[in-house]
């Protein structure tokens, strides 16, 4: 987790202990504490700006490289038509400090009422133990998609997955998307775990994932976009709208 996660956690850990004052509930009992999940968050980022001079900057080869815009909605049905133990949603990121901990303090409420409803009830144990999987797993959601304010010029989407685990600690893979497994990365000393995403449209009615690209200021097929033409038609991408930055690196 990073840490802006870990102080949201450790905000809804304290405003748990606070509510356990005020309500006599005996699904207290299956609230962990502090707060945990046997799930691994992993986040695809995307941006609202696809021509941003510090984004060229940080995330593109210092404007060698590509903005590609992606189909929202794609995106977005995508994700939420993933097989049923796979929790993956598209979110925007929340930047204000307060909507992050407004955010936290409504998914706790909604749990307390939850439980109450089902009080004296022969169900309720199960619907107990339901409602504090769903509010951690939105906690959880909601920690991944809360940011710094400093980057709020990125103006920032992410894409969340909530990898189960087991008792082992590894990573379930019918919780990953359809057609991924877990593999490994290296970026400079680090080893980082990820999963791949299909943007196949066999999941969902078909239409181009891919609506426009950017070139950055100093890529390449700026004069050779007939070869960035060739590779889409041959990945299967059809893009009408290729574009170059508007942008300056100098």
């Amino acid at each position: 987790m990073t840490t802006r996660s870990s102080d949201l956690f450790d905000y809804a850990n304290r405003y748990i202990a606070k509510e356990t004052k005020r309500h006599d509930e005996p699904f207290f009992r299956y609230l962990p504490s502090p707060l945990t999940l046997n799930r691994m968050p992993y986040v695809t980022s995307f941006s609202e700006c696809g021509d941003l001079l510090s984004q060229w900057r940080g995330y593109a080869e210092d404007g060698a490289g590509f903005a590609i815009g992606f189909d929202g909605e794609f995106l977005f049905d995508r994700a939420i038509k993933e097989r049923p133990y796979c929790h993956m949603l598209l979110r925007q990121v929340e930047y204000l400090r307060k909507r992050q901990y407004k955010g936290v303090r409504h998914l706790i409420a909604n749990m307390f009422r939850t439980a109450e409803k089902r009080k004296g009830q022969a169900d309720y144990d199960e619907e107990a133990r339901k409602a504090v999987l769903w509010a951690t797993i939105r906690l959880w959601q909601n920690a991944s998609e809360s940011k710094n304010p400093a980057f709020v010029e990125e103006k920032e989407w992410r894409l969340v997955l909530l990898a189960e685990l087991d008792e082992h600690g590894s990573v379930m893979e019918r919780s990953l998307p359809s057609h991924s497994k877990l593999a490994f990365r290296t970026s400079g000393l680090r080893i980082i775990p990820y999963c791949e995403f299909d943007f196949s449209t066999n999941v969902v009615a078909p239409r181009n994932p891919i609506k426009r690209i950017v070139l950055g200021p100093k890529n390449y097929a700026r004069a050779r976009k007939d070869e960035l033409n060739l590779f889409l038609m041959q990945s299967g991408f059809r893009v009408d709208d290729i574009a170059n930055s508007k942008a300056s690196c100098q």
